[in-house]
């Protein structure tokens, strides 16, 4: 594997639990950046805050949205957005479930959705999801770990990471993927080489090539260390801001 981009979530794996941002994870990523590693920044959220957030961190400005619905960049020298999902299997399943569940089904008023909509965490996820199956509806209700995300059945992380690589001149296979939740599995899927942080479920543990001994953002700098020590040991004496957690394990090569 040739490492040349790094793709990484952003909630509980640049932030903790309180959302607020490891800034020693922020000096990695403008580190990063600055040898030529892009950083992309994959999350459930929306476009405007999620390409914004990328902006300010020092990213390349490249994000994949509203969970692989919709990539984007909204730095001025590299603007541009492309939706992925059809938003229009949203907003008929939307209707749809709201005739089946009643008031069970709310959503969240934000504007800056483009292509999927957030629901309150009051309807059963997997109730709807069957409802939506057995009516053939192309769309899905997902849980990124921050709340339900009612969303085209046929985009995901993985597709967004591939679509916003090819952007770069990159196959997926030249990015190693960092993540904490269900919603990172496609794109651990799709990616060269991916890591869990140690806050992430055991079942996405399984599911990624490199299990981090530290959480969120120690957990990031952890991954980013042992894929630049696999793949790029050229930039193996970058200036670390923090030292290895002496406890480091790994999950597979």
């Amino acid at each position: 594997m040739r490492l040349r981009a790094i793709a990484t979530d952003v909630d509980h794996t640049l932030t903790d639990e309180r959302h607020l941002l490891d800034l020693d994870a922020v000096r990695v990523i403008r580190l990063l950046e600055a040898t030529g590693l892009p950083v992309i920044l994959a999350s459930g959220r929306d476009l405007t805050s999620l390409g914004t957030l990328g902006v300010y961190v020092g990213t390349c400005g490249l994000v994949v949205a509203e969970d692989g619905g919709i990539v984007g960049n909204l730095r001025p020298e590299s603007f541009g957005v492309r939706p992925l999902a059809d938003p229009s299997r949203v907003h008929e399943a939307l209707a749809a479930l709201k005739g089946a569940f009643g008031g069970r089904v709310q959503v969240v008023p934000i504007p800056a959705r483009v292509v999927s909509l957030v629901l309150l965490r009051t309807i059963d996820r997997d109730e709807a999801n069957a409802f939506l199956e057995a009516e053939g509806l192309r769309a899905r209700v997902l849980d990124s770990g921050l709340a339900y995300e009612l969303a085209d059945a046929d985009v995901d992380k993985g597709r967004g990471l591939a679509e916003a690589v090819s952007t770069l001149g990159l196959a997926p296979a030249e990015v190693a993927a960092i993540g904490d939740n269900h919603n990172d599995v496609e794109m651990f899927r799709t990616a060269g080489w991916s890591a869990a942080v140690a806050n992430a479920p055991d079942e996405v543990k399984d599911e990624a090539g490199y299990v981090c001994a530290a959480c969120h953002g120690q957990g990031f700098i952890e991954a980013v260390r042992r894929a630049i020590e696999l793949y790029r040991p050229d930039l193996a004496r970058l200036p670390w801001p923090v030292a290895p957690p002496a406890d480091a394990e790994a999950a597979g090569g």
